[in-house]
């Protein structure tokens, strides 16, 4: 009986202990006896030379904007182009253009229907006399004397119906597809009109020429029968046009990759998918293809957290701890020791908005406006406190809008509230004036540590505008950034009726469609995506030209830097590994090449023959 009383006292004893060693292995016990791996800080080096006596000629582009809208608009884009890939300009008035030299290296550019007040004796002799013109937005009503110029053979005025699509007949760029009539990307306004024969052809729309060049006196000419200039979904296209009048023209690229996860680590709804509870399809088939694709296209995710779903602002920071303890411990833990990062999305996830910023939010989305800003910076901090909770030695330092939705108000709270926060993370493309938070590559304005870093794509490559528009914003500056959601699997607007299978298999083909043509790419997090971008916009990047050379130069370059060049027909540049880095045909984009510099100072030589 003892011997029975002996056994039963040690099976209740371990089991206790069992218990307790349960108690204590809770994943948050765990997280505080084995601490995150240790991550290397990523930097990215610059290298100099000096750049007082580099020989040459400069490119010089004098942008000429009349009082027309469209003109403004036109010549506003192609300023952040240029800005964006590192190409020197000047912005000219009237009466600046009697003095212009002509050269095959100065391009003047206009845009504008009010073309009757360009001097054209003065504009036809710069182009006659071996200057390069771009006439950046289609003109109407103007003397036969400026057709002959620009390469029209005879012009009907105004097509009365707008064209939808676009069609590449010669390829500018790697990646842009053609889009039908169906695509309502672009809606063109054209002239109806016939080219010359010698005019070059480059797009077009339902048979109408779009752009073009062509070649008159000395000179040369490129024209775009279209307003589509006024997009900023066409700033790739209008660079990379610019780079066909001179001999030779170089522009910049940063190479960057950012993989965002919004809504994640995000609290667990309770419903089903694809006939799963959704913490199961998020666990073991969502959260599993974002590993392998992580290896297999060598991406870096930055997680955007979410506290709760919940309307209301009833949720203390210490509710928020206890409720989000599996999600942020296990995704939160495996993002950062994949050597990602962590960005902050909200305390829930209604923007952060008061009634009084006025912005026009789409009622269907369900949102309720804060009350004031003093409630918005309190749970900004309790968020702040849960993530600190479980990982505290870092901080929230990117921040994304919930729905890209963003405020006056909403913006001052965030840095009022998190001092360490110096990036955000909403949309590139969209309409300013609507309810989206609409950025450029710049510093905030009214505070100066603040980056705007602005997604430039989103979802599973799901149509060839999305292809287009993140083409578009490689041909200008070399950035894609890509926003998914767990969720989007059970949005039947996001899914588009595919199931996950299917989302996987498009997500494969947009990451191979990236790493096929722009392999140059580097996966980063937002944080070091943001270090690296700045670097590279304020570097300082000397370019010459002569006739058979390309001398390029810098201070506080990124080490390595990578450089696009496209040559005229009929000249080349040598390809491999050199001793400066190595050069690279991109394929059939009209003579189009990518160097990567591993020296600051570096002269290409231009070789006779090839297109």
């Amino acid at each position: 009986m003892r011997n029975i009383h002996s056994t039963l006292a040690a099976i209740i004893l371990i089991l206790l202990l069992c218990v307790a060693v349960l108690q204590w292995g809770r994943v948050t016990a765990v997280y505080k006896w084995f601490p995150l791996s240790d991550q290397e800080e990523q930097r990215f080096p610059t290298m100099s030379t000096d750049l007082t006596e580099q020989p040459g000629t400069p490119l010089q582009i004098s942008l000429l904007e009349n009082d027309s809208v469209d003109s403004k608009a036109a010549i506003k884009n192609l300023r952040y182009a240029l800005q964006y890939a590192k190409v020197p300009f000047q912005t000219i008035k009237e009466e600046d253009l009697s003095s212009l030299e002509p050269s095959p290296h100065h391009i003047l550019i206009v845009a504008g229907e009010h073309a009757r007040g360009w001097p054209y004796e003065v504009i036809e002799s710069f182009v006659n006399r071996g200057g390069r013109l771009m006439v950046a937005l289609r003109y109407g009503g103007v003397r036969q004397e400026w057709n002959d110029l620009v390469g029209i053979d005879s012009s009907n005025g105004f097509l009365q119906a707008p064209q939808k699509g676009l069609t590449f007949e010669r390829s500018l760029f790697p990646g842009y597809p053609n889009l039908t009539p169906e695509q309502k990307l672009f809606s063109h306004s054209l002239l109806d009109l016939t080219l010359k024969e010698e005019a070059e052809l480059y797009l077009s729309v339902n048979d109408h020429p779009v752009m073009w060049t062509y070649d008159y006196g000395k000179g040369k000419v490129g024209y775009w029968n279209t307003t589509i200039t006024k997009d900023k979904g066409a700033r790739g296209l209008l660079l990379q046009s610019l780079s066909l009048l001179p001999p030779a023209f170089v522009m910049h690229q940063a190479g960057i990759k950012i993989s965002y996860l919004d809504d994640f680590p995000s609290p667990i709804e309770d419903r089903t998918v694809e006939d799963m509870e959704y913490d199961e399809f998020v666990k073991n088939v969502w959260w599993k293809s974002m590993q392998e694709l992580q290896d297999d296209y060598d991406l870096i995710y930055t997680g955007a957290l979410i506290g709760t779903y919940e309307k209301r602002q009833r949720l203390e920071a210490e509710e928020l701890i206890e409720l989000r303890e599996f999600p942020m411990v296990y995704y939160g833990r495996q993002i950062l020791n994949g050597g990602g990062e962590l960005a902050l999305h909200g305390y829930n996830h209604q923007p952060l908005v008061v009634r009084e910023d006025e912005i026009p939010i789409d009622e269907g989305h369900d949102y309720v406006p804060w009350k004031r800003k003093s409630m918005m910076k309190k749970k900004l901090r309790q968020t702040e406190e849960l993530f600190h909770h479980y990982f505290p030695e870092k901080e929230f330092q990117s921040y994304v809008p919930p729905s890209n939705i963003l405020g006056p108000t909403g913006l001052d709270a965030l840095v009022e509230s998190l001092p360490s926060l110096n990036v955000v993370a909403s949309l590139y493309y969209g309409e300013k004036g609507g309810e989206s938070f609409i950025q450029e590559f710049e510093f905030d304005k009214k505070y100066p540590e603040l980056y705007h870093f602005p997604r430039t794509a989103s979802g599973h490559g799901d149509t060839a505008e999305d292809f287009f528009l993140m083409t578009d914003a490689m041909a200008n500056l070399g950035v894609f950034s890509h926003f998914i959601h767990p969720d989007d699997r059970t949005d039947p607007d996001r899914a588009g009726g595919r199931d996950w299978k299917e989302m996987r298999e498009d997500l494969d083909a947009m990451y191979t469609f990236l790493s096929t043509h722009f392999p140059y790419l580097e996966g980063l997090t937002q944080q070091q995506a943001r270090e690296k971008l700045v670097t590279y916009q304020q570097s300082t990047i000397d370019v010459r030209y002569k006739e058979d050379t390309i001398t390029i130069s810098g201070e506080h370059m990124l080490d390595p830097s990578i450089a696009l060049v496209r040559l005229q027909v009929g000249k080349h540049l040598e390809t491999g590994e050199f001793s400066f880095g190595k050069v690279e045909d991109m394929g059939d984009s009209s003579n189009l090449y990518m160097i990567t510099l591993r020296k600051p100072s570096v002269t290409l030589e231009i070789k006779e023959g090839g297109l």
